[in-house]
């Protein structure tokens, strides 16, 4: 069976920030406004008075379930989630159509690259060096999963998340219009062109917007 990552979990605020925030990135919510869906992947959206913000768990697919017993120095906390039945994807009038990539650092790349395999049943795909860094890319099911190890990290997060788009020209401007602001495109490192936030705009967490290189 393929593990695939399922379900994120995000901590907000307050939920009018959280409706405010996916709002102007154009991003559809559920009728309930506490859950987005992107390609197969739920993000469910909770508020608290006190931080951390960000993304707090994930969880993968799994004939296990609860918590994976990981050290928390190691990996984000992990989760097995049984899932019924694959969410049918929202409509994005920011054109997104999946999770391309999540990207998490880690203080120990291989303590992380071991726990995914061993205990998630993720393999890797690559491991390298890109500027100076560390890094492993591993797969969970259709989301391409990007550990960069950071020493000096005091604890394992998900730093950010990077969007599948087709037409990233159309991307910009369906979320200036929406009162998103979002960088210029460059050249991305896989290829294509890539835009991003501020680290700020969505609760700590970097969000990216990728299109393929044309074929």
């Amino acid at each position: 069976m393929m593990t695939d990552l399922r379900l994120m979990m995000l901590r907000v605020p307050t939920m009018e920030q959280a409706h405010s925030t996916f709002d102007s990135l154009g991003f559809a919510l559920d009728e309930t406004r506490s859950t987005c869906i992107l390609g197969n992947v739920q993000v469910d959206i909770s508020s608290s008075d006190s931080g951390p913000y960000g993304f707090t768990t994930w969880k993968f697919s799994g004939e296990r379930s609860g918590k994976v017993r990981l050290d928390p120095n190691v990996l984000p906390p992990t989760y097995f989630h049984s899932v019924k039945k694959t969410p049918v994807p929202d409509t994005h009038i920011n054109g997104v159509t999946a999770i391309d990539r999540v990207v998490v650092m880690v203080p120990s790349l291989p303590s992380a690259v071991a726990g995914l395999e061993s205990f998630v049943g993720i393999r890797r795909l690559k491991l390298t060096n890109i500027r100076g860094v560390q890094t492993a890319f591993m797969k969970a099911g259709k989301v391409t999963l990007e550990l960069l190890e950071i020493r000096q990290c005091s604890r394992p997060f998900i730093w950010g998340l990077a969007f599948r788009v087709t037409d990233l020209d159309a991307t910009l401007k369906t979320i200036t219009r929406s009162g998103g602001t979002v960088s210029e495109p460059t050249k991305a490192l896989q290829g294509g062109r890539i835009a991003t936030t501020a680290p700020d705009a969505c609760f700590g967490v970097s969000l990216a917007f990728t299109e393929p290189a044309s074929t």
